[in-house]
C-alpha cells in the first residue's frame, strides 16, 4: 500500500466499530462493574458461610464483614458518581465517530493525509482504549482498600481454622 493514499471509505468499518464501542462504554461500565461484582460476590459468600455460626470468632468476623460491606457500598456509590466524566467522554467519542462515519459514507473516495488517517485510527480505537484504561485505574484505586481489607478478613478465617484444628494446640481466638 506504499505510495497510495488511504481514502475515507477505507475507514468506514473502523469508524462503525468506534461508534459501537463508544455507545457500549457509555452504557456498560465493564471495568468497574466486573471489579464491583467480584467483591460483592466474595463478601456475600463470606457472610453466608458465617451465618448461624455461634463461635465468638465467627461472630466477630461476621460483624467485621458487615462493616466492610457497608464501607464497600459507600465506596461503590462514590465510584458510581465519579464515572460520569468517563461516560461523557465515551459518548463524545461515539458522536465524533458517527460524524466521521457519515463523512466517510458521503465522500468515500476522498484521499486522506497520513495525519488524518492517524487521527481516525485514534478516534476509532485509541480514544476508547484510553477511556477503558482510565476506568480500570479508577476502579483499582477506589476499591484498593476494600480489596486489601477483604483479603485480610479472609486470611483471618483460614488462620483461625488452622489453629483450631491443630491437635494438641489450645484454641486461640483472634
Amino acid at each position: 500500500m506504499e505510495g497510495t493514499m488511504a481514502s475515507f471509505g477505507d475507514f468506514s468499518s473502523l469508524l462503525q466499530l468506534g461508534v459501537g464501542t463508544g455507545v457500549g462504554l457509555s452504557l456498560f461500565r465493564a471495568p468497574v462493574d466486573l471489579r464491583v461484582a467480584r467483591i460483592s460476590r466474595t463478601i456475600e459468600a463470606e457472610l453466608v458461610a458465617l451465618r448461624g455460626v455461634t463461635m465468638p470468632f465467627a461472630q466477630r468476623k461476621r460483624r467485621d464483614m458487615l462493616d466492610l460491606k457497608l464501607r464497600f457500598v459507600t465506596v461503590r456509590e462514590a465510584l458510581d458518581r465519579s464515572l460520569m466524566p468517563f461516560m461523557i467522554a465515551a459518548v463524545i467519542g461515539a458522536f465524533l465517530n458517527l460524524l466521521a462515519l457519515i463523512a466517510a459514507t458521503m465522500d468515500t473516495g476522498r484521499a486522506l493525509t497520513p495525519c488524518q488517517a492517524d487521527a481516525l485510527i485514534f478516534l476509532s480505537v485509541g480514544w476508547f482504549l484510553m477511556v477503558v484504561v482510565a476506568l480500570e485505574v479508577l476502579a483499582r484505586l477506589k476499591l484498593q482498600s476494600i480489596n486489601r481489607d477483604l483479603r485480610t478478613l479472609r486470611q483471618k478465617r483460614a488462620t483461625s481454622i488452622q489453629i483450631q484444628s491443630s491437635p494438641g494446640v489450645p484454641v486461640v481466638n483472634n
